[in-house]
């Protein structure tokens, strides 16, 4: 509704003109063009303004009151655009009547209908008027191109046919958008190419397969090249052409995996030698490994020896709780055994707590040290 006028708008019933002139004489009003195309001005009359353009219609008025008056200025602006209704027919979602704004375009009309179905036309859109044909309309140059400059302006009555599809091809394999697209006359694997988006990196560059339907009775599949005239071949309707992909091979690298600290793949070259993809020990040495070192390296109190700390305490809690395991509070004895205090029982628990605590961490500091053979002496 906010849109500018563009200068070749044409003047229709319907349409408000704000109209003001000062100096000899006194205009200051809205004025809304009737069925019969005319206005009326205070002081002037009635003036035919309908057909008139929009970039002509300030010298028009200039002259038709001109003719009455002298020594005077002229302004005029567009108020509230008529509405007008356009004929939406053919393979279209939602066909019927539309009424849409006067500055509305082919396209805007198009949008508002839902555009194409599934078995219409999306690049032989016609806009008719007056029974007579006004432009052809290709859809794929707006969303592919983003070209719309054969997209044209609406008038009241105008229709808009959407025949039904006819001539498809299916792009498939390393293509980046594989689909099937509409054929116009002379499209060339070239072109069909561009609406895919073009080859993916990984694609075979050199040639394609092209399966064929000949005669309506026969299937052939032939080898297109991607070069040269291959590029230029015109398409048929129902042509599939797949696009093949290179092959996963690495033509100059070997691969270094397992325990190692930076598995993955390497550039061979001539002379290359075991040692040069493990030149220390130090390549031998898992991330697993630091990361057990590391849980080593920290506190008691920290989270690692946290958890192993709350585990000790939480026995430790279990076998201080009354009657366990069928005894008694102050009996925790073997059977068969004089019976412990439940003070000598709680020693003796936190004391093997304390043994099994450091038997594992000596257990862990061995594995950590056998593994890049180092000397040790724990006592």
């Amino acid at each position: 509704d906010h849109v500018p006028v563009t200068p070749e708008y044409v003047i229709g019933p319907g349409d408000e003109l704000l109209i003001r002139a000062w100096g000899q004489v006194e205009i200051n009003g809205r004025a809304v063009v009737d069925r019969n195309g005319t206005i009326y001005l205070p002081k002037v009359g009635t003036l035919t303004v309908a057909g008139q353009r929009y970039d002509h219609l300030h010298d028009y008025l200039q002259t038709a009151i001109g003719s009455m008056f002298k020594n005077f200025e002229l302004s005029v602006t567009m108020g509230q655009l008529r509405s007008i209704q356009v004929f939406v027919v053919g393979q279209v979602r939602r066909p019927g009547v539309y009424t849409v704004s006067s500055l509305s375009t082919l396209v805007n009309a198009l949008f508002a209908s839902g555009g194409p179905a599934k078995r219409g036309s999306m690049r032989r859109i016609q806009l008719q008027r007056q029974g007579k044909p006004i432009t052809t309309f290709d859809l794929y140059a707006l969303l592919v191109k983003g070209d719309k400059s054969r997209d044209v302006a609406l008038l009241p009555g105008d229709v808009i046919y959407v025949p039904p599809v006819a001539r498809l091809a299916a792009l498939a394999g390393s293509v980046n958008v594989p689909g099937i697209f509409e054929l116009q006359e002379h499209d060339t694997l070239a072109d069909v190419i561009a609406f895919a988006g073009g080859l993916t990196v990984a694609a075979a560059a050199e040639h394609a397969t092209l399966e064929r339907i000949g005669d309506h009775h026969i299937r052939r599949v032939e080898e297109v090249s991607l070069t040269g005239d291959g590029l230029k071949r015109e398409l048929q309707s129902g042509d599939l052409v797949r696009f093949l992909h290179i092959s996963s091979k690495f033509e100059n690298a070997v691969t270094l995996r397992g325990n190692v600290a930076i598995p993955g793949r390497y550039a061979w070259r001539a002379g290359m030698r075991v040692h040069d993809l493990i030149p220390s020990r130090d390549a031998l040495i898992t991330e697993e490994y630091w990361k057990r070192q590391s849980r080593l390296a920290l506190h008691p109190g920290e989270e690692s020896f946290k958890t192993i700390e709350e585990q000790r305490t939480e026995r430790t809690q279990q076998m201080q709780q009354p009657g366990l395991m069928g005894g008694q509070p102050e009996q925790l004895g073997q059977p068969g055994q004089p019976a412990q205090s439940g003070q000598s029982a709680r020693r003796s628990a936190n004391g093997d707590a304390q043994r099994d605590r450091a038997e594992e961490i000596k257990n862990e500091v061995k594995r950590s040290a056998a593994e890049i053979n180092w000397e040790y002496a724990l006592p």
